[in-house]
């Protein structure tokens, strides 16, 4: 059932992303915006529901023992006001899953923003 259910999300997918693509170029107010934005939140969705289908996601219990152990933030080393990154944002593509989080401090971690 699940290989089933994977394959149809990931088909779902792939057909939003062509529709996506196909899209021009919206302007703030324009009609088509409200699909192109509908479209892109069912994706995101849909990528989540993939990612816990294959076992990739994490929950909040998780990240906070994976906070607990880590050893600072990444980048200065600072060891508290840790939160978690994603290292490929999820709005690009990123899934939640311990291959792509490390432990960041806040002030790090809105300095980085989505890049």
């Amino acid at each position: 059932m699940p290989k089933k259910e994977i394959k149809k999300t990931e088909n779902r997918i792939a057909e939003i992303e062509k529709i996506l693509k196909q899209f021009p170029r919206v302007k703030a107010g324009d009609p088509m915006q409200a699909v192109k934005w509908s479209l892109s939140c069912e994706k995101r969705r849909l990528k989540l529901k993939l990612s816990k289908l294959k076992g990739f996601h994490i929950t909040k219990k998780q990240e906070l023992e994976f906070i607990r152990k880590s050893d600072g933030c990444v980048i200065c080393g600072v060891k508290n006001r840790l939160s978690i990154d994603h290292i490929i944002p999820v709005d690009k593509g990123g899934l939640h899953c311990f291959d792509n989080i490390r432990v960041l401090c806040i002030n790090c971690n809105s300095r980085k923003k989505n890049k």
